[in-house]
Order: C-alpha cells, then structure tokens, then sequence
C-alpha cells in the first residue's frame, strides 16, 4: 500500500490537488487509506483540509469527453429498448473501462488506491456478504433492500451490455461493474460538486449524476466532524469548521443516513 500512496500523492499533487498543512496520507487495514494530522502540529479552523481540482474529477462528463468519446461505445438497445443508457450507468461503465485500461488511464493512480474487485471481500457491504453473513438479515429491511439493488445493478448492467457496439462483453462482466457501482455508490460527490465548472455546461449533465473526486474520498464519515463543502469553479475543498488535534485521524461528515444507504 505504500508505494500505492506515494503514487496516488504524487499525482494528485502534480496535477494541482492540494492537502493542508500538516495534513497527510496514513493506513490501517480497519479504517483503509485515509487522511489524519501529523504528530507536529494542529490544523486551525477555517483550513482547507483537502482540494480537488475539476480536472481530476472522475464524472460521466469525462464519458462525454472529445475528441473520442466514450458513449461512442453504445449505440441502440439490442432488445428494442427505447430508454437511454442514464449517466450514472455511464459513469460505471466507464470507471470498468479506466479500471481495465490499468496504467494507461489517467487516472489509475487513484483506483489502484481503491478496494481491488478480485479481493475476497473488497467492500463491507450486504452486496459482498457470503451465504452465513446473509442470514443475518434475513427479517431485516436490509435483506429487501439488499435485493432490490443486486436485481436493479444487475438490470442496469445488462441494459448496458445490450447497447454495446462491438460486443465486447468480457470486458465488462458483472463483478468488476458491481464492484464500479459499489465505489460510486459508496465513494461519490453529488452533481453539484461540478456545477461551477466550465465543463458543465451540456443540459444532459443536470441530471444529478454522481461525481468522484479524489482526495476529498479519503475522509471516512463521522457525525462529529464539523466541516464545510465548498464547490467553486475551479476546484472542490474540503474546510475544518473546528480546530483538528495533532496526531488524530481528519473526517468528513456525510449527514445522516439510513441502514439501507
């Protein structure tokens, strides 16, 4: 994982990204790759934690991106279906394409810092529970819900399938695009993380489609952390509403949420 770290800084910090004064990169295999202070020093409120700029955003707007675009990959529904492929299914298929692309995608640095999809459980989440972790939930609503988005991922994925032009199939089996829409589901920023952006400007981005931006991912969430999403043209940050202690681990608060989100 170390080398993995010093390349994801190394190119985050090369292409204009940005962590705060005595803010550094650390891992422990309970809590992943995160962000915690160094031993030296406090971080003083109102400091910007962490900066992404737009240009390493990951979003279908970069599906979109000439001058070849990677919707040019889909083409009409096999099956007769009239309903568009919707950019957050985009968006998966394209972070597969990145992840299979491997040192050749700009931005392998960051997902080779992600839960490996060949990993025995890459995600804590019911989706990734074998048979004796799923008996826990049965009688739950999470055993529902659980369900209800492997039979709709699953559904989403085959839509794509069907609209590919070429029939490359094994590039895009099920278990890395279930492992793509896991990272998006549980990793990404809302739509309006991008909307000062110069890029934004296509009506078919206003849709709500989720963004990744890497960096502001590493913060895990804590009810207690009292910080401020600040989305301008240029970037995205992350503030510290409250001074951080030297030595302790630097959260995000992602607002309440349910058993099933």
């Amino acid at each position: 994982m170390e080398s993995k770290m010093e390349d994801f800084q190394t190119w985050f910090l090369r292409h204009g990204g940005f962590f705060g004064e005595h803010v550094e990169l650390a891992y422990r295999p309970l809590r992943g790759l995160h962000l915690r202070m160094s031993p030296e020093s406090n971080l003083k409120p109102t400091s910007c934690i962490v900066s992404c700029p737009h240009a390493l955003s990951l979003s279908s707007l970069d599906a979109r991106a000439d001058p070849d675009p990677f919707t040019n990959q889909f083409g009409h529904d096999a099956a007769g279906d009239p309903s568009p492929l919707s950019s957050l299914n985009l968006l998966r298929y394209f972070l597969v394409e990145q992840y299979q692309l491997g040192p050749e995608s700009f931005w392998w640095p960051y997902i080779h810092t992600l839960p490996h999809p060949s990993a025995d459980y890459p995600f804590d989440t019911p989706l990734y529970y074998d048979d004796h972790d799923q008996k826990w939930l049965q009688g739950t609503s999470l055993a529902h819900s659980t369900t209800l988005i492997d039979r709709t991922w699953r559904d989403e994925h085959a839509q794509g399938l069907r609209r590919l032009r070429h029939g490359n199939y094994d590039r895009y089996p099920w278990e890395i695009y279930k492992w793509a829409a896991t990272v998006i589901a549980s990793r990404s920023f809302p739509a309006s993380a991008l909307m000062s952006s110069h890029r934004c400007n296509r009506t078919s981005e206003q849709d709500g489609s989720p963004v990744l931006l890497p960096g502001l991912d590493l913060l895990n969430h804590s009810p207690a952390a009292k910080v401020t999403w600040q989305w301008t043209g240029e970037a995205c940050n992350i503030l510290s509403d409250h001074e951080l202690s030297a030595g302790t681990e630097v959260f995000n608060n992602y607002a309440p949420k349910s058993n099933e989100e």
